[in-house]
């Protein structure tokens, strides 16, 4: 290279030099000619020398452009030739890594081979021939040996921990565990020298043990780094400190996650329950799964790991009541708050199909009490409305086909029959068809071991307007309805409500025919029972008011003088009652004749004056200080209650047709 700069600096020279004497010798020729030519011809010669300059200027940067890219390219070339030179050893570096890998797997080999060949020669002489060895001398080449051994491998295993290649510090502990179990086995006792190489081994053990245990601890660590560390731990012996560790790494992955979610998303987003029911119960999969690889039994998990996913279910439901309360408050709709429950049985049901993680039913256990008070909010919230439908009633019975009042669910009418059908008031009509959305709502909470209290819930309703009726049907209050006809209607409609609500808790919790729980069963017949008391109660009552009315009505002295003046058209030879009883018979003749009506079953009015009479009888025996000895022609005893009826209804029936009665 420095030839050619030489080479071509001496080619410019002498080509200046050249120039030199050409420039002197056309200026002798010019001087020569200037003398011969006249003036005129100098500018012309002028001219000519510029463009000869400009072309031998243009000449020079031409020779000077191909020298500079000749010199380019032989520097490309000498450093490519640089290059290749580099990777070339760089192949060769590698190759030589693969050889020592290669060697490194040869030695393991070989000394694995000659262990073997070690244990196939003690099985020899223990089955064949003993044959005479110095065991001292025996013994004092292992312990030779050991010793130069001890001081390579010490060596690798601070190297390795150094540099964190774990996987090959721990191959080299296993293999030596396994060395120090076979001098065990050759030796009597163990030197002082093999008990030190032992200590500085187990050191060494403690060293990688707590950096796994330092790297499982990272905030900042991976799955796979998690995986590995806590596999290396078992491989090391510790086992139970690599189960610890994993579920303190899933703990705080569910507490992060589950926390995270909760500020990233509304309350109000329907998306939330379910992204939060998976990342849980996904997660304590993944604890299941670590635990199981751990663990090496896969037919059980410990008491300690089941504590731990205890804990997290607890945890887990403690952010489901808070969503599940909040939307109730806010939207006021019970399916938001089923639906939830849904999602989270449903993907705690995964664990017991992939882990055999059996979390249901504590899960369930956790769930119901939270449930069961978003439940009783809306059973509170369905009693209003229940208090509007029967405040709004006018108490007047409609006549309707059962098939069309009960859904298609709870009607049981079959082909070939006749239909079937009741008689129901407004406010009944509606309670009927609130009961079934009521159940149709909660049905989905069954699945969550939760019937006793859907039952309750819906029994509730019930009662609730047993009761209603009794306030504003029976008694004495400003809102009552005080006719005859409106307290009997609301006694039929409340007769029919019995039967149909037993149908439909029938058929909404019972399988074939039979009740699917005991205790289930326990509380369907107790509900049951307590509808038609509050039947019995009410029916009971508008018989005390029934008679209250009548014993009342001895003070009103239009309806007196009316009787009186009747009583004078009548002889003295004729049987006449008291005041009393005629008042009472006109009453009993008034709903004698709703039994004529087409929206009053017969059957059911006759019932209702039996009863009447017998809680007549009833009163005329126990307060005897209500009737006037001196009118009454009749006496009346508890032993014939059939044969005092008879004897009043005969007295009774002076000009007035008798009602049909049947003991």
């Amino acid at each position: 290279m420095e030839g050619h700069d030489k080479w071509s600096t001496s080619r410019f020279l002498f080509r200046d030099h050249q120039d030199m004497d050409d420039s002197m010798l056309s200026d002798e020729r010019t001087s020569i000619s200037s003398s011969e030519q006249c003036d005129d011809d100098d500018d012309d010669q002028l001219q000519s020398m510029t463009a000869k300059g400009i072309k031998h200027l243009c000449s020079e940067l031409l020779e000077l452009k191909a020298a500079s890219d000749e010199e380019f390219h032989q520097n490309i070339l000498s450093n490519y030739s640089t290059f290749v030179r580099v990777f070339e050893e760089v192949e060769g570096t590698e190759r030589q890594l693969v050889q020592l890998k290669g060697h490194a797997s040869n030695q393991k080999r070989l000394v694995q081979e000659f262990v073997d060949w070690l244990d196939l020669e003690l099985s020899i002489e223990d089955t064949v021939q003993p044959i005479a060895i110095d065991h001292e001398a025996e013994e004092w080449f292992l312990l030779n040996n050991l010793q130069a051994r001890a001081i390579d491998v010490i060596e690798t295993l601070d190297i390795l921990l150094i540099e964190n290649r774990v996987d090959e510090a721990i191959d080299i502990l296993e293999l030596e565990d396994k060395n120090f179990a076979m001098l065990d086995s050759k030796m009597n006792s163990s030197p002082n020298n093999v008990q030190s190489y032992k200590s500085m081994i187990s050191e060494r053990k403690v060293k990688l043990v707590l950096q796994l245990t330092q790297l499982a601890q990272n905030k900042r660590i991976t799955a796979p780094e998690l995986h590995k560390a806590l596999v290396g731990l078992g491989r090391l012996g510790n086992s139970n400190l690599a189960i610890q560790l994993s579920l303190q790494y899933h703990h705080k992955r569910i507490a992060a996650g589950m926390r995270n979610l909760r500020q990233s998303k509304s309350l109000l987003n329907e998306v939330y329950i379910r992204e939060l029911s998976k990342l849980a119960f996904s997660l304590i999969s993944q604890a299941a799964r670590s635990f199981a690889m751990l663990q090496g039994d896969v037919s059980g998990y410990g008491l300690e790991f089941i504590q731990w996913v205890h804990q997290e279910v607890e945890t887990f439901v403690a952010y489901f009541d808070e969503y599940i309360k909040s939307v109730s408050e806010i939207s006021g709709s019970l399916s938001i708050a089923t639906q939830s429950m849904q999602f989270a049985l449903s993907y705690c049901s995964l664990l017991e199909m992939d882990q055999q993680l059996v979390l249901r039913p504590h899960l369930i256990e956790q769930i119901q009490p939270h449930m069961e008070e978003v439940l009783a909010i809306h059973v509170d919230h369905f009693k209003k409305v229940v208090d509007i439908i029967t405040a709004t009633d006018t108490w007047i019975l409609s006549k309707y086909l059962v098939s069309g009042i009960l859904a298609g669910g709870y009607s049981t009418m079959e082909v070939g029959h006749l239909p079937e059908y009741c008689f129901l008031t407004n406010s009944g009509r509606k309670l009927i068809t609130l009961l079934q959305a009521v159940a149709e709502e909660i049905s989905p909470l069954v699945a969550a071991q939760m019937e006793n209290s859907i039952i309750r819930g819906l029994t509730d309703l019930f009662t609730h307007y047993a009761v209603m009726l009794k306030k504003l049907v029976i008694d004495d209050c400003p809102s009552s309805v005080k006719i005859l006809t409106g307290q009997v209607s609301a006694l039929v409609s409340l007769s029919t409500l019995v039967g149909l609500f037993s149908r439909i808790l029938r058929s909404s919790f019972r399988t074939d025919r039979k009740i699917t729980r005991r205790s289930e069963g326990d509380e369907y017949d107790v509900c049951l029972s307590s509808t038609e008391e509050a039947y019995n109660r009410l029916r009971a009552c508008f018989c005390q008011l029934f008679i209250s009315r009548v014993a009342s009505l001895q003070s009103n002295e239009q309806i007196v003088s009316e009787i009186d003046a009747r009583e004078e058209n009548y002889s003295i030879d004729d049987l006449m009652p008291s005041v009393l009883f005629q008042m009472l018979f006109l009453e009993l003749r008034k709903i004698e004749e709703l039994a004529e009506e087409d929206t009053f079953d017969h059957s059911w009015v006759m019932e209702l004056l039996r009863e009447l009479t017998e809680a007549i009888f009833s009163w005329m025996s126990n307060d005897k200080t209500n009737l006037d000895d001196d009118d009454v022609t009749i006496e009346c005893t508890k032993s014939s209650p059939q044969v005092c009826l008879f004897l009043i209804l005969r007295t009774l029936l002076v000009k007035v047709e008798p009602f049909p009665y049947s003991s």
